[in-house]
């Protein structure tokens, strides 16, 4: 730790991090008998890791837009649906970063903090709920 009131010590997820959320993202949708895909961002949002699972290649854009919505407002992407007040806005979040308020993109946190985001796209809303927090609690064991 540093006292240094002009910089902060961060953590930083690595390759093997989003490797291993990764594994157990693809674990769960195994388990679940479906096709998805699932993306991994840092905290600035940028791409870590793709997989795709034969799902649709539209799946890829939305994964990747959950995973980033989690990682930049620390929590599930669906949540943000009840923080618009009218649908009108939800269509504003693609201004910023390409946001979405779709459900499947959960936070990455590792000793309380915030270091990326997964989103998993090609399924339902739950199933991608399911596979995407089966990928971050990877991070918790």
């Amino acid at each position: 730790m540093t006292d240094n009131p002009l910089s902060r010590e961060t953590l930083q997820l690595t390759l093997d991090g989003a490797m291993k959320v990764a594994e157990a993202a693809r674990n769960k949708a195994r388990e679940l008998g479906i096709n998805i895909t699932i993306a991994i961002v840092d905290t600035g949002g940028h791409l870590l890791l793709l997989h795709r699972d034969s799902s649709g290649y539209h799946t890829v854009g939305v994964a990747q837009a959950k995973a980033r919505t989690a990682a930049s407002m620390g929590r599930h992407s669906a949540q943000l649906s009840a923080a618009i007040n009218n649908a009108e806005h939800a269509n504003d979040l693609s201004l910023y970063g390409g946001l979405t308020v779709l459900p499947g993109g959960v936070p990455l946190i590792i000793d309380g903090q915030r270091v990326g985001g997964i989103g998993a796209s090609g399924a339902s809303g739950e199933q991608d709920i399911a596979v995407a927090e089966a990928g971050a609690a990877a991070l918790q064991g």
